[in-house]
């Protein structure tokens, strides 16, 4: 193999990955960027990628004001500790 042609074979390999990349976090960037949204934006049809006006951190105050945070942290690091003290017993 010639030093071209494994340059354009580890070439079109990053731009893969590099893609690939992209389509898995999508839906991430996408709930991050809901989650700076306007209830009004969230549910207008088409739906916008980015934000019109920055929501900030109001919307993470109200979902923490809403639901007991503390309390769902805590049972899920109690069922953490247990599934793992659980599996090295056994």
């Amino acid at each position: 193999m010639n030093k071209k042609h494994k340059l354009s074979s580890i070439i079109f390999k990053e731009i893969l990955l590099i893609l690939v990349s992209l389509i898995i976090i999508s839906p991430l960037l996408l709930a991050l960027s809901i989650s700076f949204q306007t209830p009004k934006e969230v549910f207008s049809f088409p739906p916008k990628f980015f934000p019109k006006t920055l929501s900030y951190f109001g919307n993470y105050i109200q979902a923490l004001n809403t639901v007991n945070m503390w309390r769902l942290i805590l049972n899920s690091t109690i069922m953490a500790l247990v599934i793992t003290i659980g599996k090295l017993f056994t």
